[in-house]
């Protein structure tokens, strides 16, 4: 007989494969990028590849975000230059920008507010980048 738990189990090992063969493919990616940096590069153009051996095929598009999004997270430059490949540069300016006097300033009402679980991220954000 059939259950659910069954169902249940196939999908997440399915989706366990899915993030594994990503993975792979970003550490296949940050080698690459660790090789250019030591040549002197800055930047570095990759291809998801179409297979990886010993793991089933998988969406190169599904990949292509997944990869997209970590590589930005990791504070890199990230272009989509064809339907599968990625511009990745890590050039960094030393150099700070001076807030202008032109804006207004930023109420401090809305600094002090306790974050509701929607803005939660928001607010991480906001101090990370040292807003609070």
């Amino acid at each position: 007989m059939l259950r659910i738990n069954d169902v249940a189990t196939v999908d997440y090992e399915r989706k366990r494969i899915r993030k594994e063969t990503y993975k792979r493919i970003y550490e296949q990616f940050c080698r690459k990028i660790k090789q250019s940096t030591e040549m002197g590069y800055k930047y570095v153009l990759l291809t998801i590849p179409s297979f990886l051996f010993g793991f089933p095929s998988f969406d190169r598009g599904m990949a292509l975000i997944y990869l997209e999004r970590q590589f930005r997270n990791g504070g890199f430059e990230v272009y989509r230059v064809e339907p599968y490949s990625l511009y990745i540069s890590w050039v960094i300016n030393n150099k700070k920008q001076k807030p202008s006097t032109d804006t207004e300033p930023i109420k401090q009402e809305e600094d002090i507010e306790l974050p509701t679980l929607i803005n939660l991220k928001k607010a991480a954000n906001r101090y990370r980048k040292g807003g609070a």
